[in-house]
């Protein structure tokens, strides 16, 4: 070991590989990021996604001319804006509801998922795009 300390150039080599080494070593111990996997359920629906279940179930009554216009028209997002703007949590007790005399649409024609899709855009501010 007294010859490392004698000779400048094998002790600038050994340092060039510890160098090295060390840098490996710091790199090497990095935290390791999980990749952000987006689930499908958390894609926000937006009006342009969800029309067509507005129209099916909805516009046909809640339209100029349908029996619960007065209730509030559901032809285009701007109508559905000012309705949810001053009464969503009754819209989204309307849809939930298991009373057949409350819950809307009147016939129950609305799946589970569509429901859980329409909540969810609600509570989500109802993006229109």
């Amino acid at each position: 070991m007294s010859k490392l300390h004698k000779n400048p150039s094998i002790m600038k080599y050994y340092l060039t590989i510890l160098l090295i080494f060390s840098l490996f070593l710091f790199t090497a111990c990095e935290k390791e990021v999980d990749p952000i996997i987006v689930d499908s359920e958390e894609v926000q629906d937006t009006y342009a996604t969800l029309k067509a279940v507005v129209d099916q179930n909805c516009v046909g009554c809640h339209s100029y001319g349908g029996s619960a216009v007065e209730f509030g028209d559901f032809s285009n997002y701007g109508s559905i804006q000012g309705i949810l703007d001053n009464s969503s949590q009754e819209f989204i007790n309307r849809i939930t509801s298991t009373d057949p005399n409350y819950r809307m649409p009147p016939a129950g024609s609305l799946t589970s998922s569509q429901i859980e899709q329409l909540v969810n855009w609600v509570n989500n501010g109802y993006p229109e795009n």
